[in-house]
């Protein structure tokens, strides 16, 4: 049997659209091996619209997890102008947060 820390080996939450908790959050982090990160835009107008009415704007794709020890924050509003965008930044994204994608399943058979 695996151990949960080696199920995934990195996760990016880029522009999150959930509510972020600290119990979520501690789960997340305890199947994850590698790096637990949340790219944020602080400007993005989108997610704290769509999560109004639930009463709630602590949306991951909009503030820092900075209650859950090991999460990485990066604020991207300088790369990824509009929630939309987050999709045409993901090469400049993984770049900023210097992720080996040489490490992924496509590369190990060669």
């Amino acid at each position: 049997m695996k151990e949960p820390a080696s199920i995934v080996e990195d996760v990016v939450f880029m522009g999150l659209p959930r509510l972020i908790d600290n119990h979520g959050m501690w789960f997340c982090h305890q199947i994850v091996g590698g790096r637990l990160v949340n790219c944020y835009n602080k400007e993005d107008w989108l997610l704290p619209l769509m999560f109004l009415r639930r009463g709630g704007t602590n949306t991951g794709g909009t503030h820092p997890v900075d209650f859950t020890p090991g999460i990485e924050n990066y604020n991207v509003t300088h790369l990824v102008k509009a929630h939309a965008k987050y999709g045409d930044a993901v090469p400049i994204n993984f770049g900023f947060l210097a992720l080996d994608s040489g490490r992924g399943v496509e590369n190990q058979n060669k």
